[in-house]
C-alpha cells in the first residue's frame, strides 16, 4: 500500500493495482480522475490508526 500526501502518486498506486492511502494535509487534494481512494485521513497517525484496525 502506498501512503502519500500527493494526489497524483496516489493515483499512480491505484492505476498500478496497488492500495493507496490518501493523507490530505494543507493545499493538497486527491486527483479527480483517478479511482477512489481506500484510506483518506488528515495526518499519518490517523491512517495509521485505520491500518492497524484491518484485519
Amino acid at each position: 500500500m502506498l501512503i502519500a500526501a500527493h494526489g497524483w502518486d496516489v493515483a499512480g498506486a491505484l492505476w498500478a493495482g496497488w492500495r493507496a492511502a490518501f493523507v490530505s494535509r494543507p493545499g493538497q487534494q486527491l486527483f479527480p480522475l483517478a479511482p477512489k481512494t481506500e484510506i483518506v485521513a488528515s495526518d499519518l497517525h490517523k491512517v495509521t490508526e485505520i491500518l492497524v484496525k484491518y484485519t
